[in-house]
């Protein structure tokens, strides 16, 4: 008797259970066949915020870019011992007068934070020196970091960014160069693999840029076959993606110790635009044709002097052409 009562007992649990789940089924299957109910749900605040933003349209480029320089410059003597003994900095930065959003991507190239002013080279140059200790511990450094605009084809623009760097008691000091080729349409740098025609492409430029570095050992250091087989030993050749458009063709830079002894300095290869065709794209072949060298006949304009004398039949593209005395700072020192 007992049994039978529990079995009953379970038996209305399980139909009263059934009878709830048939209800709560029917209930969600009605709201899955209304759309415009999922349709506000997806459309609330919260996930309104959480989708990806749509990118914003770069404003279309000018005909010339309205390119003016600053240069800073600042010493930092630590030692009283010996006042001598000083580090230094010298930036020279880029801003473009009609175009904002660029004058933002080269202050971000050498990592120039436009909320402050100049004095925050002298700030950088001294965490530099003190490397997070204290002046007893500090060394000298030199440091030269120098932007410059090298020239235009139609919607790509050229830069230049050029480094030395030396630490006390080192050898010598290290200089590098960076091109940066800029889309001005998407704001974007253009990478070497975005050029070439596929992938097989690096192979046949890779021959190229070695016969041009071979061409280049034997006219200007007079190396022999037997010596640049030995050279290439040492320093094995390596495809550079260091480039950028030139007048009839492309350069391709390499800096010290890459695929040579630091004495060889800085390399630049040039390629013409015919041994170039089916490895780059058609469209950047094109655009050498459209090529605008920049006319460097302008010094920067003083942080703290109006320039007005240069007012009147300004260039084109206006950067800052160092003085010949200062010219030998951006290179490789080794009397230090």
């Amino acid at each position: 008797m007992i049994k039978q009562t529990i079995t009953a007992i379970l038996s209305i649990v399980l139909l009263l259970t059934a009878c709830d789940f048939q209800k709560n089924y029917e209930k969600r299957k009605q709201a899955l066949g209304q759309p415009e109910k999922t349709v506000q749900a997806e459309n609330t605040p919260q996930n309104q915020a959480n989708q990806a933003k749509p990118q914003e349209k770069m404003p279309l480029p000018p005909d010339v870019l309205e390119i003016t320089s600053q240069e800073y410059q600042q010493n930092y003597c630590f030692d009283k011992k010996d006042p001598n003994r000083c580090s230094s900095i010298k930036l020279v930065r880029l801003q473009c007068g009609n175009l904002a959003w660029l004058s933002a991507f080269l202050d971000k190239e050498i990592e120039w934070d436009s909320t402050k002013d100049e004095s925050q080279v002298l700030e950088n140059l001294k965490k530099s020196t003190l490397n997070g200790g204290s002046e007893e511990n500090a060394y000298t450094v030199e440091q030269n970091t120098a932007l410059s605009f090298l020239g235009k084809a139609n919607h790509l623009a050229v830069f230049q960014k050029e480094q030395y760097l030396y630490y006390e008691h080192a050898a010598h000091g290290l200089n590098t160069i960076y091109f940066i080729v800029l889309d001005l349409k998407t704001g974007k740098k253009v990478p070497l693999e975005q050029i070439l025609m596929n992938k097989q492409s690096i192979n046949a430029l890779n021959q190229l840029q070695q016969q041009a570095f071979i061409q280049l050992l034997k006219q200007e250091h007079a190396l022999s076959d037997e010596e640049i087989a030995g050279f290439n030993q040492t320093f094995p050749f390596t495809t550079s993606t260091n480039w950028r458009l030139s007048q009839n063709g492309f350069v391709f830079a390499y800096n010290p110790y890459e695929v040579a002894p630091y004495a060889y300095g800085n390399i630049e290869l040039f390629i013409d635009k015919e041994s170039l065709k089916g490895i780059v794209r058609d469209e950047y072949l094109t655009a050498i044709e459209k090529w605008v060298e920049n006319k460097q006949t302008r010094q920067p304009e003083n942080n703290h002097q109006n320039n007005e004398n240069n007012t009147q039949n300004a260039p084109v593209y206006q950067q800052f052409v160092p003085p010949p005395q200062e010219r030998e700072e951006f290179y490789p020192r080794s009397d230090f």
